[in-house]
């Protein structure tokens, strides 16, 4: 409690020292909200089909008929390979060059183990972000088709991709700007307090040495 008073004291008789870094710390902390741009992320998720002729008996009747009871770990290594494809540089350049400037990952998901890909992407503009995600999207779908051409398969037997989430609408990532906003408004109130305690400090001393100085000749003639 002693020390809650002392501060409360030495900021009240040195305001004149923190009020105008209290002002910097405000600018300082406006500008750093203002500099670094507010970050958007839209997710969508896709998973891949067995082909039809994979759900198809040798009669050519349906041995399962719903291809979604047809998930299986050949599925999974595919969706791996096509993450993996869409994670190159070569994908990077052809998706920047179709108009998809925003970084973007593209991973399997953690959660649901399977033959599903979550799409992420992130950038500092909300209408380029959703662009950019529908582009992913369908480049996603081509390079699944582009890869199973490459290897001669027939279109019949083509594991196919469908939507299981839509696009997201981009919002805001507090994580980049808020720690560093936060960080610098901290810093400059320490300083802040921290210099009036100084101030007050210094001005404690010299009033000890002045104090001591006139004491000193009535202590001199005494003796």
């Amino acid at each position: 409690m002693t020390t809650v008073r002392r501060l409360g004291r030495s900021l009240r008789q040195r305001w004149y020292v923190a009020l105008p870094l209290a002002a910097l710390t405000l600018a300082a902390t406006a500008a750093v909200a203002h500099t670094i741009p507010t970050e958007y992320r839209a997710r969508a998720m896709v998973g891949l089909l067995a082909a039809h002729s994979g759900v198809q008996g040798r009669s050519g009747r349906p041995q399962y008929g719903n291809p979604f009871l047809a998930f299986g770990a050949a599925l999974t290594d595919t969706a791996d390979l096509l993450t993996r494809r869409l994670d190159s540089p070569t994908a990077a350049s052809r998706l920047r060059a179709e108009g998809a400037t925003d970084s973007y990952a593209a991973s399997l998901a953690a959660d649901a183990p399977g033959p599903f890909i979550t799409l992420t992407v992130t950038g500092v503009n909300r209408a380029q972000v959703a662009a950019s995600l529908h582009t992913l999207l369908g480049y996603t779908a081509q390079q699944l088709t582009a890869i199973q051409a490459r290897a001669g398969v027939s279109p019949a037997s083509m594991i196919r991709s469908f939507v299981i989430i839509a696009p997201t609408r981009p919002a805001t990532q507090p994580a980049r700007k808020v720690p560093a906003v936060l960080g610098v408004a901290i810093a400059g109130l320490v300083a802040s307090v921290l210099s009036a305690l100084l101030a007050e400090s210094i001005a404690a001393a010299r009033r000890a040495r002045r104090a001591a100085a006139m004491a000193e000749p009535g202590t001199l003639a005494r003796a």
